[in-house]
């Protein structure tokens, strides 16, 4: 009896090890390639919409969405890629897991009785309704600031198209645009490193423009009683067909208070602080230049 015994142990290691193993290295071999990937995996955008609360109105660019698009990186909320003319951006929201299309597998009872996990999920349905209002008033009130052409935010059924998208690895997947959040946004540069490349060359007229542009486009959101929680920091601003424009555009709120000449000098002064220590250090000519701009700042 123990002989038997031992002996469907000693198969069922035989069986069990090989098979352990073989689960190990595929586990191995799909983070190899999702690192390769840049972290995006459709998974992570397919939430299908079912709020009308976010509801646009807009002639769809159907044209400028049938081109495909290539992942161009990613940042704390968003998936990006760009199309292959290089004048447009797709923007998608990176949902956390218990906001995916079939979130049960994650967690499936952690976010129900975890205070921990119950807490992570109130934040982040408070970040995702921030950042979908955010989209909302870029597109309904900051076209020309933000450069967003169009945004879809709440379910369709009448789109009936998909894009084409590229992941990093070359896969390639069709989203259907009914179904999926996403922005469309006119590309820009990070507006720093170009001022930066204005100074390097001397054009120091063209940085005075540019910082003549960069501040009237936080006057003329402040303007329509629009606050931008973020600041200069991380490349959130940037330069697009000779014009100053905010890059990224998910931490937009209503403030009716940014509209007074007091406030809305602060609010350019908290965004633009990082640019200030910058040319504070690097030009002081440009900075005085700067200082002087702010002063003479108004609403028209």
């Amino acid at each position: 009896m123990d002989k038997d015994r031992l002996k469907k142990m000693r198969w069922m290691i035989s069986f069990l090890m090989p098979f352990c193993l073989l689960v190990c290295m595929l586990a191995k071999i799909d983070r190899i390639f999702f690192k390769a990937n840049k972290g995006f995996c459709f998974h992570f955008i397919d939430r299908p919409l079912t709020d009308s609360s976010w509801e646009t109105e807009g002639l769809f660019p159907a044209h400028l969405l049938s081109q495909p698009f290539s992942y161009l990186g990613k940042g704390a909320q968003t998936f990006v890629f760009e199309s292959q003319d290089k004048n447009y951006v797709l923007k998608f929201y990176k949902f956390p897991s218990h906001m995916r299309r079939f979130s049960w597998i994650s967690h499936p009872f952690g976010y129900l009785f975890s205070p921990k996990r119950i807490a992570l999920k109130e934040h982040n349905e408070k970040r995702f309704a921030l950042s979908y209002m955010s989209y909302f008033l870029a597109f309904q009130q900051l076209q020309k600031e933000s450069g967003v052409v169009y945004v879809h935010l709440h379910p369709t059924t009448h789109l009936r198209q998909t894009i084409q998208l590229k992941d990093k690895t070359g896969n390639t997947y069709q989203i259907p645009c009914d179904e999926i959040g996403f922005v469309l946004q006119r590309k820009g540069v990070p507006f720093v490193p170009l001022l930066q490349s204005a100074l390097a060359d001397s054009r120091i007229e063209t940085a005075q423009q540019m910082i003549d542009s960069l501040l009237q486009l936080i006057v003329s959101r402040c303007s329509k009683g629009i606050t931008d929680l973020d600041n200069m920091d991380h490349d959130n601003y940037g330069w697009s067909e000779g014009q100053a424009m905010h890059l990224d555009i998910g931490r937009f709120m209503i403030n009716e208070e940014v509209k007074k000449p007091s406030v809305y000098q602060q609010e350019v002064v908290r965004v633009t602080s990082p640019l200030a220590d910058y040319l504070q250090k690097k030009s002081p000519e440009l900075f005085r230049y700067y200082q002087q701009k702010i002063h003479g700042l108004s609403i028209e």
